[in-house]
């Protein structure tokens, strides 16, 4: 390694000329996103058992009270959305 990462990088599938003066990675903005979408994720997932449950109760064998699985679901959300409105007040860069 010469430390030319041109040359290093160039012949693999997929990634495209990286300059060394473009090889240091702003690592908090990579922590924040993927927390970010993380959260985010968690919400899909939950509106989506939320949506199941709703539309087909009796498909939950394992939870006969629907209502307390939907609340669970809804407790997940409201974490989610706690831990993005954190991220936002306290990391995000407001210009």
């Amino acid at each position: 390694m010469s430390g030319d990462y041109e040359t290093h990088y160039i012949n693999q599938p997929n990634i495209s000329y990286i300059k060394e003066k473009t090889m240091s990675c702003n690592l908090r903005e990579i922590a924040v996103t993927s927390l970010l979408e993380q959260a985010q994720g968690e919400i899909s997932k939950a509106k989506a058992n939320v949506e199941i449950y709703l539309h087909n109760p009796v498909g939950i064998g394992e939870h006969p009270d629907v209502l307390g699985a939907i609340q669970d679901q809804l407790d997940v959300i409201a974490k989610a959305e706690e831990r993005i409105d954190v991220i936002n007040k306290h990391f995000i860069v407001h210009h």
